[in-house]
């Protein structure tokens, strides 16, 4: 008999995304694994609640990263300086004219991308983290008709630098335990069709608009007239969601294959300015679902993850609660009690999260967990579950 205790926190960040599980295999072996670490704006309290959360003693094990929108990653080099190292990380796999894209426009959009070093980060991940960090990437799937693929988990230690793993494969954590993990990068190519409409829209040359997606010293050598730039500015603004066509979910739970013997004893703890939240009724699913900014529109998550749903008990609210990006039957096949967290800052202006998303989850028996940047809105969930090898 296995003994695996786990405990799952969602930060009190803000607008952003900063989520970890800490696995507790044997008395002497844990693992740590981060979801996403940024904010928006970035401040020393969040600076602080990643220095609180790991220290020189830590490994972190593996750093999934949902797309690399500023708000998802602007702590990662915080996370780099306060952690021991960082074994693995694991990408959505961009195209070179993905690449060129993202680096001209985040030139424009945000000061802070150069100041961070971020433009490193989408070109150059190795050099960005280090020798001591092995990058690993999801290939993108557009085609969701084939489900997920059938395969045999792969050691995580198994995966090697540069590595580049299908959408859906199986990765697991330590051979004696019964848990995997699912990335699957989901690619939208509408997002930058949508971008393209609204540069037209807005007047901007039409003969330049191929140089942003082919040229990467496009907005340093040409596009330097302001209101050239403030009419990018804008363009962007008018996508919904974000120009980032990759979005990477992450399921962390057990694997079908052992259901038989899996028995659970759940406690979960935490504070939380939450709706409709009872813990004296936790789920009895110990699995997350973990969803970035996905729009819930284009990929039915509850189908395609659907041989993991009788183990998912969280959902992660994608995109902060936005009303665009929601949709109702997303969760009707998930189990009936079902935590969704959401991450938001209290004085975004984007009007996260939208007040009808959280109605609705909580006139469906949902139970959504509204965490901003109130330390007290951390939710910390420990779960101990046993099964047989």
């Amino acid at each position: 008999m296995v003994t695996h205790h786990l405990t799952r926190i969602f930060y009190p960040v803000g607008q952003g995304g900063f989520y970890s599980e800490q696995h507790n295999l044997t008395e002497n072996k844990s693992l740590n694994i981060v979801y996403d670490c940024g904010a928006m704006p970035l401040t020393n309290k969040v600076r602080n609640i990643i220095r609180n959360s790991f220290s020189q003693k830590d490994d972190i094990d593996a750093l999934f990263i949902s797309h690399l929108d500023y708000d998802h990653v602007s702590a990662i080099p915080t996370l780099v300086q306060v952690a021991n190292k960082i074994k693995k990380v694991f990408l959505p796999l961009l195209t070179p004219c993905q690449k060129i894209l993202l680096t001209n426009i985040y030139r424009v959009l945000n000061d802070n991308f150069l100041e961070l070093n971020f433009i490193e980060l989408i070109n150059n991940p190795e050099t960005f983290f280090g020798t001591e960090t092995e990058i690993i990437y999801i290939e993108p799937e557009e085609d969701i008709s084939n489900g997920l693929p059938s395969s045999t988990p792969v050691d995580i230690y198994s995966l090697k630098n540069n590595d580049k793993i299908r959408s859906g494969s199986k990765i697991r954590l330590y051979t004696n335990i019964n848990w995997i993990f699912v990335p699957y990068n989901f690619l939208d190519k509408n997002r930058s069709k949508q971008f393209t409409k609204q540069l037209e829209a807005r007047g901007f040359d039409k003969k330049d608009i191929p140089s942003l997606f082919k040229d990467e010293n496009y907005t340093i050598t040409k596009l330097i007239n302001q209101n050239s730039r403030k009419l990018l500015k804008d363009a962007y603004k008018g996508v919904e969601g974000t120009i980032n066509e990759n979005s990477m979910l992450l399921y962390s739970g057990p694997e079908s294959s052992q259901n038989s013997d899996l028995k659970y004893d759940l406690c979960d703890s935490g504070l939380c300015t939450c709706v409709n939240c009872d813990f004296l009724s936790p789920s009895k699913q110990p699995g997350c679902l973990y969803t970035g900014d996905l729009d819930l529109n284009k990929l039915p998550i509850s189908e395609l993850f659907e041989q993991y749903n009788r183990y998912i008990g969280t959902v992660q609210l994608p995109h902060h609660g936005s009303r665009l990006s929601f949709e109702p039957n997303a969760f009707h096949n998930f189990g009936s009690k079902l935590f969704v967290p959401v991450s938001f800052g209290s004085r975004n202006s984007y009007g996260h999260p939208a007040l009808c998303v959280i109605n609705y989850l909580t006139s469906d028996g949902k139970s959504p967990l509204l965490i901003n940047e109130n330390e007290a809105s951390k939710i910390e969930h420990e779960i101990f579950f046993t099964y047989n090898e």
